[in-house]
């Protein structure tokens, strides 16, 4: 696994953790991962790049040392960049989407319209559509009793505008039954001081958890009676 953050975490046995110790900025660390590590990329048989913006070290191992790579498209990268008002960034991943998919071996899909997006670059004899998966045995309901003096609203997710939490903010409290709603939210992000002065001047009663390990998330998610993506 090669990560971007100089991190530290438990894994299973037999991974092994790549990190940028030298703590370099991820845009410089993209171009210079493939030489800092080349003797473990060299080892690797298939790269599996997590999500689309990834690529690039990617891409360089396969042109270096011509390892298959196989890459999750997840959403429309360009049109958040848009949204989050970095329009070079924008740009230059709409340049990535035009050029460099149609080099890689494989590409994952998590919807059909993305689907239908990705096949105007790539061969659709190249496209996986693999939806999200859950571990239902994990993730379940625990027959929660209903206490609607203690309404439990949770949200998962970076404190970023793709979200939309000001209008779940704005909603609750517009609520008649404001007073009875608890929220949390599971993530951190840049919108967290503006999204803690809304909750104060709406007078919405808020919890947020900045890290959570997934494997504490299910309990937290049992003890809710409602989910807002």
């Amino acid at each position: 696994i090669f990560s971007y953050l100089d991190e530290e975490y438990e894994l299973p046995k037999g991974c092994i953790l790549i990190t940028n110790d030298k703590k370099l900025h991820r845009y410089l660390y993209m171009f210079l991962l493939v030489w800092q590590h080349r003797s473990k990329l060299r080892d690797c048989d298939v790269l599996r790049v997590l999500q689309f913006p990834g690529i690039i070290p990617a891409i360089l191992s396969k042109l270096f040392f011509k390892t298959p790579v196989f890459v999750t498209y997840g959403y429309k990268y360009h049109e958040f960049a848009t949204l989050e008002n970095k329009p070079i960034i924008a740009m230059l991943l709409k340049l990535l989407e035009n050029t460099v998919l149609k080099y890689v071996d494989g590409v994952i899909v998590t919807t059909a319209s993305l689907k239908k997006h990705v096949s105007q670059f790539v061969n659709i004899k190249k496209i996986h559509l693999i939806p999200n998966g859950v571990d239902i045995n994990l993730f379940k309901p625990a027959h929660k009793r209903f206490n609607p003096k203690d309404i439990r609203v949770i949200s998962i997710g970076r404190l970023e505008i793709q979200k939309n939490y000001k209008n779940l903010i704005s909603a609750i409290g517009q609520s008649k039954y404001k007073e009875n709603i608890n929220l949390t939210l599971v993530g951190n992000g840049s919108l967290k001081k503006e999204i803690e002065l809304l909750v104060t001047d709406l007078e919405v009663n808020l919890k947020i958890i900045d890290v959570l390990p997934h494997n504490k998330l299910p309990k937290l998610l049992q003890k809710q009676d409602l989910f807002v993506l």
